[in-house]
């Protein structure tokens, strides 16, 4: 279950991510169709850019990829939070 669920996650991320990405980096139609023909998820990137007149260079790159379970209470309500099932209209105001 665990793996299968992993696979339909990433078939449905892979679904999502070209248009996303259009977006994200204002990508031509063109383009965009050329980003959707990659398989897998990006592993490290390259970016230079000018905004403002300013020069940026970025580079991300993915170090390690590890399969683990998360820490105990990662998915509790911080302390002083209460899980809800549901929220009220108050609760939205707040």
């Amino acid at each position: 279950m665990r793996k299968l669920l992993g696979a339909a996650l990433a078939a449905s991320v892979a679904k999502v991510m070209p248009t996303f990405m259009q977006g994200q980096m204002r990508l031509s139609d063109e383009s965009a169709k050329e980003y959707a023909k990659i398989k897998g998820f990006q592993i490290a990137s390259e970016l230079n850019a000018e905004v403002s007149g300013a020069r940026m260079h970025t580079t991300t790159e993915t170090v390690e990829i590890v399969e683990k379970a998360a820490p105990a209470g990662a998915f509790e309500p911080p302390a002083g939070y209460t899980k809800k099932a549901t929220l009220s209209m108050q609760d939205l105001r707040r």
